[in-house]
């Protein structure tokens, strides 16, 4: 019978240490390759509640898109024609998490229509959805300049600044009072004004506000709850 051959223990322990090494190496490898992996990778991850059906549906819409935006070049169709197209090019592969396809559509049609805020709009929504935060202010900061009266603008503006840039309350407070002129009061932004004072501590200033919300929307049980609670919040500071 034959016997087994086994490796010497010095070779053994050799063969191990190369193994230990090469493992270690590919490890690290991989995870240098997480860490700076590029930011599409990880959104096209993301769960985006598409069934394959509705997958389909969309692949076919880009599709049909796509082949409109070729005739409309081949014809040398108006500006708008194409803005339009480059558009809705940009929003149906935004809507699959093809963010870098989406980017390049609407960066067309941006360039197509410089002044159209709309373009500017969507840009934003692509950029924060890569967490380009930076790309992002700036398409939403033209957004406004070019649509101020737009309640979504400013919201998304101010929300961005908070959240990524942290901004402080006081300087998100002058950016609320041009909201508030621009946008004729809309009541979101009124009360996203008042909900800032009271972040601040300004209760008297929150109450204030609130009242104004009070005054014109009298049904509005949260307008209510709102100024209930500067009251409580003012008799417990005293």
């Amino acid at each position: 019978m034959n016997e087994i051959e086994t490796l010497p223990e010095n070779k053994t322990k050799k063969y191990g240490l190369v193994i230990g090494g090469l493992l270690i190496i590919i490890a690290i490898a991989f995870g240098l390759w997480w860490v700076t992996r590029p930011a599409k990778e990880v959104v096209k991850t993301a769960d985006l509640h598409l069934d394959t059906a509705q997958q389909g549906q969309r692949n076919s819409l880009i599709e049909s898109i796509q082949n409109q935006i070729a005739a409309a070049e081949a014809k040398n169709a108006s500006v708008e024609e194409r803005f339009k197209l480059y558009s809705q090019l940009g929003n149906e592969q935004y809507a699959i998490g093809a963010y870098d396809d989406a980017q390049k559509a609407l960066v067309t049609a941006q360039k197509l229509l410089p002044d159209n805020p709309t373009s500017y709009q969507d840009l934003y929504r692509v950029y924060f959805a890569m967490h380009n935060y930076d790309a992002a202010l700036s398409a939403i900061k033209r957004a406004v300049e070019l649509n101020a009266a737009s309640v979504a603008n400013w919201n998304n503006y101010i929300t961005l600044e908070k959240n990524q840039f942290g901004m402080s309350a006081a300087d998100r407070l002058k950016l609320f009072e041009q909201a508030v002129t621009k946008t004729a009061q809309a009541p979101e932004i009124v009360h996203a004004y008042a909900e800032t004072y009271e972040e601040k501590g300004d209760y008297v200033q929150a109450y204030n506000i609130y009242r104004t919300l009070v005054d014109k929307y009298p049904n509005n049980a949260q307008y209510h709850a709102d100024i209930d609670r500067m009251v409580s919040k003012q008799n417990t500071n005293k």
